[in-house]
């Protein structure tokens, strides 16, 4: 008898395993100082860059890099306690008004379009480009957008914007100039 209550137990915890991430995945993601710590720098740096490439998103600081907003993120979090759910975007949010301009380097690219060098070049496909920095700036990109996102969209978005850029002829398709469809066509279908 005892047997058969540890094969069922067993049972129990395998499913459990199963349905858990699915239940995980629906929940909103917690852009706090814990979510920060937790993900590498290439994550952040696509963030910041996500964040930055979305329409309702302030201008970034003239001459300022990805690095100076990330270091300008882990200040500010440590400084306020950065424990709610939307803390690195109201960080982001909040740099603008705190960072100041600075020449951009000798030599150094400029670029008058609206999304930069954010292409179909830097994305790759899903065998080219960093999966981290693809992953951070869907939920950037997210996070500016609506506020929020779960890990199931922002795999969703990845997975569709590698689809795109697998198009030789789409490198230089600007990412958020991609997204934004997706992402329109998703909201009319809910």
């Amino acid at each position: 008898m005892r047997i058969i209550s540890n094969s069922w137990s067993l049972r129990i915890a395998v499913c459990c395993l199963f349905i858990m991430p699915a239940v995980t995945q629906a929940q909103d993601l917690n852009f706090n100082r814990a979510w920060w710590n937790a993900v590498h720098e290439t994550e952040q740096t696509g963030f910041v860059l996500g964040f930055f490439d979305c329409s309702s998103a302030p201008k970034m600081v003239y001459g300022a890099t990805s690095d100076d907003y990330i270091a300008f993120v882990k200040d500010y979090l440590l400084k306020v306690g950065g424990v709610s759910k939307n803390a690195v975007p109201v960080a982001l949010r909040e740099a603008h008004h705190d960072m100041h301009s600075r020449p951009v380097l000798k030599g150094g690219e400029l670029y008058k379009e609206k999304h930069g060098w954010l292409d179909g070049e830097w994305w790759g496909d899903a065998q080219h480009g960093n999966p981290e920095e693809k992953l951070g700036y869907v939920e950037g990109y997210l996070s500016c957008e609506f506020g929020t996102a779960t890990a199931h969209e922002t795999h969703q978005y990845v997975n569709a914007l590698n689809r795109h850029f697998a198009i030789e002829a789409n490198e230089h398709d600007k990412i958020a100039n991609v997204l934004q469809p997706i992402l329109e066509r998703e909201k009319t279908k809910s």
